[in-house]
């Protein structure tokens, strides 16, 4: 009857921590997504004219961090109502977590990618590489290349 009790202790425990571990893995995907898509709608819209220097400014600040969001933030500077190409529609094909623990998530993120410039539109797919890190118990976007 021991054994019994013991053994079936042991399947609930093996399986409760299965569970959190697909449920973290869905969990920084999420964060992944959450952070790609806010950084592309913010971009889209502030090289549109949608939303004002200001509030982009601050959605990467609060999103980004490092080189990334130096870039970034020298970019909506140099290219505010240019013709750089629009963002017409994008989509996350694929998110793959290589490693991530409390501090950072890496892995690659594949984005389907329709666009319209001056010389018409296009569509693609590009795979990039992608760090998040913590930052004031926050996940940023360290890395999207």
């Amino acid at each position: 009857m021991k054994k019994h009790i013991i053994a079936g202790a042991s399947v609930v425990v093996l399986m409760v921590i299965f569970c959190t571990a697909i449920a973290s893995a869905g969990g920084e995907e999420a964060v992944v997504r959450e952070l790609i898509c806010r950084r592309t709608d913010t971009l889209s819209g502030f090289y549109a004219g949608e939303i004002d220097k200001k509030e982009a400014v601050e959605t990467i600040q609060s999103i980004e961090s490092g080189h990334l969001m130096e870039e970034d933030l020298q970019n909506i500077e140099l290219y505010f109502q240019t013709d750089i190409e629009q963002v017409r529609e994008y989509s996350i094909t694929s998110i793959d977590i290589e490693e991530a623990d409390e501090d950072i998530i890496y892995g690659y993120v594949t984005i389907k990618w329709k666009v319209e410039g001056i010389d018409g539109k296009e569509e693609f797919l590009y795979e990039y590489s992608i760090i998040c890190s913590k930052e004031d118990n926050v996940y940023k976007l360290e890395q999207f290349f």
